[in-house]
Formats: structure tokens, sequence, C-alpha cells
């Protein structure tokens, strides 16, 4: 059957998932861990899982990989990587090298953008839809594997890339709780960035539920330009921002 992909799931579902294979609770640990940790690409090379296991999960869920189509990278070493997704849909993932260790891999949420932001190139693109949790997470998976062969780690991770997260609000926060889980990618907390043009209902929720940095993109220091720059500020003006951002 082979009818979806198990890095969709939440981590908070993945328990019962199993459940309803017939499989052992604390399977969801070992799935966790060998999806993204050890970053395996095959149920077969879960070897403590039975093959029992492995059979029933190969005949009801498959693993997502995007295709690597392009690496641009520029004379500081940063990379622009574009993924070609199952429908064939590109994003991109970049990645940016400091001075002070610090490897930062910025990732999109969406395809496209639906924000209209005047000086966006993606926003040109229109949108297209929104990322699943598991194409959100496989970014980071692929250009780990990337930096792995090279001795590299990714340090620090920004949700910054193609569209606006807080749009595709669920599919992110489940991909920023297995990121933040010890089974799961064990990124502290304060390595994850959300950066969002500042829909306020969801900052609101979002602060309530994780704690993790966040980041609203201004561009603009009074109401008239910001608007004219982001439509998103006729909606949410910079007093509703500054006024979140002190509650914050």
């Amino acid at each position: 059957m082979n009818s979806q992909n198990i890095t969709d799931i939440p981590l908070r579902q993945l328990k019962s998932a199993v459940l309803e294979l017939g499989l052992k609770p604390y399977a969801a640990d070992q799935l966790v861990s060998w999806l993204y940790k050890k970053k395996v690409t095959s149920f077969e090379d879960m070897t403590n899982l039975s093959l029992m296991a492995r059979q029933v999960l190969k005949e009801n869920y498959f693993i997502f990989r995007p295709k690597l189509a392009k690496v641009h990278k520029a004379k500081d070493n940063t990379r622009k990587f574009v993924f070609q997704l199952a429908d064939d849909a590109k994003i991109e993932s970049v990645l940016i090298p400091a001075t002070d260790e610090r490897l930062t891999l910025c990732i999109s949420t969406q395809v496209g953008c639906p924000m209209g932001c005047d000086f966006c190139r993606t926003a040109k693109m229109g949108f297209k839809r929104d990322l699943s949790q598991g194409e959100i997470l496989a970014q980071i998976l692929e250009v780990q594997e990337v930096c792995d062969k090279e001795g590299l780690v990714i340090t620090n991770v920004v949700f910054m890339g193609m569209g606006e997260p807080f749009v595709n609000y669920e599919a992110v926060a489940g991909a920023v709780e297995i990121m933040l889980s010890e089974r799961g990618m064990n990124f502290s907390k304060r390595r994850i960035t959300i950066s969002t043009s500042g829909l306020i209902p969801q900052l609101t929720k979002f602060a309530k539920d994780h704690n993790v940095k966040l980041a609203i993109s201004l561009n603009a220091t009074e109401d008239k330009t910001r608007s004219k720059l982001m439509p998103i500020n006729k909606r949410y003006p910079i007093a509703d921002i500054i006024n979140f951002a002190r509650k914050y």
C-alpha cells in the first residue's frame, strides 16, 4: 500500500500509529531515532526492529526524501540547495557558514508564498502549496548528509526560506517538535528560529506552545512604508507587533 510518508506523522501521534499496526509502543521511539538521528531511508535498515515489524511498516508507509536538483555555491561558501519534490515542485534551502563555527541552515515551509511582499523574489512565484512536515524535515536531513561527508554539523536552523511559516502552522510546529526531540534531531531550543512577517494570532499561539526563538520581519519603521512593502501590515500593523513583542 505505502500510502503515507512516515515522516509526516507528528511525534505525538507516532505511538498510536505503530500500535494500529500491531507493533509494540517502544517501536515509536526506535523509529524516531532511525529516521531523524541515524537518517535511514529504508525500513530494512532499522535492524533493532523485528523482520515482521519492518515488513509491516514497509507495507503501510514510505520514507520520503527529495531529489537534490542543484547546488549553487557563493564565494563565501554559502550554498543554495535546490530540491525537487515528488510532484516536481522545487524548493530552496540555504547553508550559511559563519566565523564563529556556526553553520546555519535556512529552510523553506511552502512552495511559493501567499504574503505578496514587494521585495521578495518568492512572492513573484505566487503561492503553490504548503510543505508537509516531512518535506520540511527532509531539507535538514538531506543537507546534513552532505555535511557529514565534509565533517560539518548544522548548528542552527532558521525557518526563513520560501514561504511564511505561520501560514503552514501545523506542519511547522510538528517539525519543530521532532527537531527538539532528544531521540530525534536533538537541536537546542536556542538553535531554532522561526522568522515571520508578523501574523499575530499564530505568533501568540506558537510562543505559548513552543519555546524557540522568534524573529519578526519589519523592513520599515512606520506603517505607510511597511504596508506598501508588506501587505500583511494592513492587517497587523507595527503597533500590534510591538505590543506582542513587549508581552513576549
